[in-house]
């Protein structure tokens, strides 16, 4: 994103407002990643998930060694079971 955790985690919590330049990195850092997100819906804020997108989540999830040794116990139990 350009900018420090620490920044990422004060707009998570509304600590501060997400400037412009930001908002439009984010935005285009979903799109590249398969995410649709409608700044302009009247009504909350949809968001449109591509099955690509979503299957690769999982696989990500699914490999322990993309995620730190404190956290690789128990994260299959959390995927959903491939279909025979």
């Amino acid at each position: 994103m350009g900018v420090a955790k620490s920044t990422v985690a004060r707009i998570e919590t509304l600590e501060i407002a997400a400037k412009g330049d930001f908002v439009l990195r984010a935005l285009r850092i979903f799109r590249e990643a398969g995410v649709e997100v409608d700044i302009s819906a009247p009504n909350g804020l949809p968001l449109l998930v591509s099955d690509l997108t979503v299957n690769n989540a999982i696989d990500s999830l699914a490999d322990d060694g993309k995620r730190r040794s404190d956290r690789r116990v128990g994260i299959a139990s959390l995927l959903p079971k491939e279909k025979d």
